[in-house]
């Protein structure tokens, strides 16, 4: 009965609990996706009833092997005080605290790896910027020069608007959750044998676009309006580039190409500039190669829009419709976001997972408090005639303080010393959700330790204030 009405209670919090998941989960986990159905109700009927019949036997079992002639000797006590109940129960103390560390490390180490992924430099300046997608027709724009005469159209007019700074197009957005790659000749460069073919992320940029996203120049010039159609191709490349094909030498004028370098006249493309390296899939993705290429040469229909504003850039949210709309009355944008939301939503999985294991241990922790507290609890309670003839021999209260709570943190120990040795085992199964964290991190378990350490000192303390007080004349008297 016990186990079926926590089974019900445990329907209603989850109901809760999976509604509260998907407010603070990421934005792709919808109720759609996770919710309580019948399999999910059936599940829970059985565990209950199981759980109850389980936890229901073991008692039962252990009370038809009382031996009643000593039990009605001793007054019950022999029956209360059986060591293999004590046993059950330690064991359960034990299992709880070990269980609770295991998972509380987790969350820990999880914390800790969104605390160093907080902390990088994504490379770029993320603070107000907005972003939207546009795709024009390719029937009412349809050549290079129509097209630029659009886009330069509309980012005059954005960067007119009062409370924009600066605004620009690319073709791929950071973070945005999409990519474009492509391999390619660099000139002098002679892969060996076993190396690949140089690839790297390919981005066809406006000339405001690296001022309007927070890139720094390192070395040469960005891609500017004089990089049209009719003049010789250039790139921009990052400083990844420049460190792995000229790690000593100035990368300004060096050329690569897409054509195959034995055709007859391969395009060469010049590098004209060197820019910061900038995060793209994710905080901790590898650091990929980037090229920049003029959207006034390579440009097609669709495109990124970057907007930097002078406010928070949600509000500018519909100035910016109000302007596509001012250049072309038919033309609609859509995905309008915000960087920051953008970067916090590429750690969104880690974010969930923090969560999930925050929640559980969080459980643990209190079923583990709980329990301790009752064993303790119930052993002073039975043996009350024990301590109160400690007590007229002379025992003083603080001496049965301590007797109860070294008995107590004993068992708490014991959880936790088992619990570092499952927690260093089952963490490594993290190991891929960790950024700059280990999965046997000394502080992390340090932490975690102490924190249930001192949980487990006031659960304690309770029952051990009340062994301390116990009054010789009346346990005697009622014994």
């Amino acid at each position: 009965m016990l186990s079926t009405v926590g089974g019900i209670a445990g329907l209603l919090l989850a109901s809760w609990g999976i509604r509260a998941l998907v407010s603070f989960g990421p934005d792709t986990l919808t109720l759609t996706e996770i919710g309580i159905d019948g399999s999910v109700l059936l599940f829970t009927l059985l565990v209950s009833l199981g759980v109850g019949v389980l936890f229901g036997l073991a008692p039962a079992i252990q009370g038809t092997g009382t031996d009643i002639q000593r039990t009605l000797r001793e007054g019950g006590q022999a029956s209360r005080a059986d060591k293999t109940g004590h046993g059950l129960r330690r064991s359960l103390i034990v299992g709880e605290f070990a269980l609770a560390l295991i998972l509380l490390t987790g969350s820990g180490l999880m914390i800790r790896s969104i605390a160093h992924l907080r902390g990088v430099d994504p490379g770029f300046q993320p603070d107000n910027l907005l972003t939207a997608s546009i795709r024009i027709p390719s029937t009412k724009y349809p050549d290079q020069g129509s097209r630029n005469a659009f886009f330069d159209r509309l980012l005059s007019a954005l960067q007119a608007v009062p409370g924009i700074k600066s605004a620009g197009t690319t073709s791929v957005l950071p973070f945005g959750g999409s990519w474009s790659t492509s391999s390619f000749t660099v000139e002098g460069y002679d892969p060996g044998e076993n190396d690949p073919t140089p690839w790297g992320d390919i981005r066809i940029v406006s000339p405001s676009f690296v001022a309007a996203l927070g890139v720094p120049l390192i070395r040469g010039r960005f891609i500017d309006e004089t990089d049209g159609p009719d003049s010789p191709p250039v790139v921009v490349i990052d400083e990844e580039f420049a460190r792995r094909f000229w790690p000593d030498g100035n990368p300004i004028g060096k050329r690569i190409t897409f054509d195959d370098t034995q055709s007859e006249d391969p395009t060469w493309i010049e590098v004209v500039g060197v820019a910061g390296h900038t995060m793209h899939e994710g905080l901790d993705a590898d650091a990929r190669i980037q090229l920049y290429f003029s959207s006034r040469q390579y440009g097609g229909t669709s495109a990124q829009l970057v907007v930097r504003t002078e406010t928070e850039p949600a509000a500018m949210a519909g100035s910016l419709r109000s302007t596509v709309f001012s250049v072309d009355a038919d033309q609609p944008i859509s995905n309008v976001r915000i960087m920051e939301d953008l970067i916090t939503e590429s750690i969104g999985n880690r974010r969930l997972l923090m969560q999930l294991l925050t929640l559980f241990s969080g459980l643990a922790i209190v079923l583990a408090s709980l329990g301790i507290y009752g064993i303790m609890s119930h052993m002073v309670r039975e043996r009350s005639r024990e301590l109160g003839l400690r007590m007229a021999l002379g025992a003083t209260g603080p001496t049965l303080f301590g007797l109860v709570l070294k008995r107590g943190l004993a068992l708490a120990g014991i959880g936790l010393a088992i619990g570092i040795a499952g927690a260093l085992g089952l963490t490594r199964l993290l190991q891929s959700q960790l950024y700059e964290v280990a999965a046997s991190d000394p502080v992390t378990l340090s932490a975690v330790g102490g924190i249930l350490l001192g949980v487990a000192l006031l659960a304690v303390c309770i029952p051990a204030n009340r062994a301390a007080r116990v009054d010789p004349i009346v346990n005697l008297r009622a014994e």
